[in-house]
């Protein structure tokens, strides 16, 4: 993407991926499941998403850009990281923590903010 002509790209949107790598999120649980060492039990709640997600990537494909990993290669790596202890355990690499830190200084940051912002510039 970085050496194409930028008359061809300047202004669009494109969507990156590929149709082979668009998972339903059932079939990607397996994958990831399929993965982990133990037992694992995929557990469903709240309503089906009913939502569309189609895409198209021809618009890319057309520059000659291609995937080159699955959804199983990613899962492949982060279990060799974990297995491994190469991934640090931080707020910003355990994701549910991540959240949590990202709300709590939502909340400072709604404690001191004045007229719509916390300095005005």
């Amino acid at each position: 993407m970085l050496t194409v002509d930028p008359a061809k790209v300047n202004g669009q949107i494109f969507n990156v991926g590929s149709a082979d790598n668009t998972y339903q999120i059932g079939p990607l649980g397996e994958i990831v499941a399929g993965y982990i060492p133990k037992e694992v039990e995929i557990e469903w709640y709240g309503d089906p998403d009913r939502r569309s997600y189609r895409v198209a990537f021809d618009k890319i494909e057309a520059l000659g850009y291609r995937t080159e990993k699955t959804a199983a290669d990613g899962v492949a790596e982060i279990c060799e990281a974990l297995e491994a202890g190469t991934v640090d355990k931080t707020p910003q690499t355990i994701t549910l923590e991540w959240y949590k830190e990202l709300v709590r200084w939502h909340g400072i940051i709604r404690e001191v903010e004045m007229y719509g912002g916390i300095v005005e510039i």
